[in-house]
């Protein structure tokens, strides 16, 4: 299929939209050197990774359902703290993600 998505976040004040911007251009240029098309961009602003806050990510839980829709089969990030910051949590997305058929990459 080669279809990817892009999730970036940003956590706080200290962290401005430009962070969004930058995290998004490192996925595309990953994905146009790697031979994959990006669809949809899912962004949470302003959302913390500390704990198990993902339940209050909105755009972080539709990518997770559209996943089980099989909609992509890759999801980019530009680093794994951005998805998740427990490894406990990490884990089970992980797990979550293969049993859907998907892979998720950091790309930096």
């Amino acid at each position: 299929m080669n279809q990817a998505v892009i999730y970036v976040r940003f956590s706080s004040d200290k962290q401005t939209e430009d962070s969004i911007e930058a995290q998004v251009r490192a996925c595309r240029e990953y994905a146009a050197g790697h031979g994959l098309t990006v669809g949809e961009v899912y962004a949470d602003e302003a959302v913390s990774g500390k704990g198990s806050k993902t339940a209050s990510r909105r755009a972080y839980q539709r990518l997770l359902r559209d996943a089980e829709k099989g909609l992509f089969d890759t999801i980019l990030i530009h680093k794994y703290d951005r998805i998740a910051r427990n490894l406990g949590e990490h884990v089970n997305l992980e797990q979550r993600l293969r049993r859907a058929g998907v892979s998720l990459i950091a790309t930096a």
